[in-house]
């Protein structure tokens, strides 16, 4: 992967800890900073994307065919599932012991906590399972690659179509609705950004200029800062446009030497890396943090902000452990078996 979309993560994933942060202050002990970093839920558009843009850049090249298909399958399976699991059976267990911690009152489901099927019946014990859920759709979608490049290209502009389409024809029903979320188009946008860098790269043209790519980013922040609230739920798919300039961006620059000390910075590079553990763990580890803040805020006179900077870095540190106990040696281990295998 490239430096630059590693620090990408680790951007993204801090302003997913900053938003639920955020949330959890305001429910608990006073909204600290007055809720400016409530915005850090684009950070999961950031992560649709990228995410579309890696698969894609990563299988550019396969052949088909379905020992490829497999391999590929035993790779997302290993990057997503081991370590989700003991998050969400820790959560499961919870819950069952503790059925009013939730104070939202939610139904939990057995079949989303443990294998990421959506269901109307129930959500998942971990609640940032919902975006696994529709990475795991896409990595479904993503498998006809190997098996044909045409009927893959058919199904995902077929897709993306109805999905554009869905708002206006009031589309109702529980997985009609998962299937045709608007999330599901940054996925769309984050291939067809990998698409175009691949095609300009084949052509010789190792280096492109980033200015073209900021310009652009900077264009749509704008138009989502003035559109977001009309255009309603079509403000995703601009966002999704945004980050794949975005990803642009940061490639270009990469390649053209702009930035070049932080992109090989250490620290940013290992918290890209453990982006994924620090997302799964960061809102229990916030949960029960919010609980301590609460009488240390209201009880103590502890200033919310700091109480808010304490969980924050409490929950990334978590994660970080998570990833060096966990995460890295169970990927270290996969890819030795699929390799062995």
């Amino acid at each position: 992967m490239f430096n630059s979309l590693q620090i990408g993560r680790a951007v993204a994933a801090l302003l997913v800890v900053l938003h639920h942060a955020t949330l959890g202050s305001r429910k608990f002990y006073g909204e600290a900073f007055g809720g400016f970093w409530g915005f850090g839920n684009i950070g999961v558009d950031f992560f649709f994307v990228l995410s579309g843009f890696i698969i894609y850049w990563a299988h550019k090249n396969d052949v088909g065919g379905r020992a490829q298909a497999t391999l590929y399958s035993k790779k997302r399976f290993f990057r997503l599932y081991p370590a989700f699991i003991p998050i969400s059976i820790a959560m499961l267990a919870l819950y069952m012991i503790l059925p009013n911690l939730s104070q939202g009152g939610r139904e939990i489901s057995l079949a989303s906590s443990l294998f990421l099927i959506p269901t109307m019946y129930g959500s998942p014990a971990l609640s940032v399972s919902w975006t696994l859920m529709h990475e795991f759709l896409f990595y479904v979608v993503f498998s006809l690659f190997f098996i044909s490049r045409k009927a893959f290209w058919i199904v995902l502009a077929v897709w993306s179509g109805l999905i554009l389409v869905a708002p206006l024809s009031g589309v109702d029903g529980f997985y009609a609705k998962f299937i045709l979320n608007m999330h599901n188009l940054q996925f769309s946008v984050g291939v067809l950004c990998a698409l175009y860098y691949h095609q300009k790269t084949d052509k010789g043209r190792s280096e492109i200029k980033p200015g073209f790519f900021i310009l652009g980013s900077l264009v749509m922040a704008m138009l989502i800062a003035t559109l977001g609230d009309v255009v309603g739920v079509y403000a995703k798919l601009l966002n999704g446009l945004l980050f794949g300039m975005v990803i642009l961006s940061l490639i270009s620059m990469e390649i053209s030497g702009v930035l070049s000390s932080v992109f090989r910075s250490k620290i940013l590079l290992f918290l890209g890396a453990a982006s994924y553990s620090i997302y799964l763990i960061h809102n229990p580890f916030l949960s029960f943090l919010n609980r301590v803040g609460a009488p240390l805020a209201n009880v103590y006179q502890v200033n919310v902000e700091l109480i808010f900077i304490g969980a924050v870095i409490a929950s990334i540190l978590a994660g970080a452990i998570y990833y060096k106990l966990w995460e890295k040696p169970v990927l270290a281990l996969s890819r030795k078996w699929i390799k062995k295998g």
